[in-house]
């Protein structure tokens, strides 16, 4: 939610965090935005190339997991990018 306009942000997310990026399903976007103007996208992805194409479907948020200890035992640490 947009704490200045108090408008919501709907986010495409795959739940499970074993897939591959091959598997995404952008068009899912183009769903949400038929239901709310402001969608984006969590890429829980290892790769930028998601993240790219979400942008191109003109997302209007987009969260991307970053660390900077990969080793730290957090649930999503795996899965983030290296910040460095």
């Amino acid at each position: 939610m947009n704490a200045v306009t108090g408008s919501l942000n709907l986010m495409r997310c795959v739940c499970s965090h074993t897939f591959e990026s091959s598997s995404e399903n952008l068009q899912r976007i183009n769903c949400l935005k038929e239901l709310c103007s402001d969608v984006g996208y969590s890429d829980h992805t290892q790769s930028l190339v998601v993240t790219a194409a979400a942008v191109s479907l003109k997302d209007t948020v987009i969260e991307k997991l970053f660390t900077s200890y990969k080793s730290l035992p957090v649930r999503d640490n795996s899965l983030a990018l290296n910040a460095s």
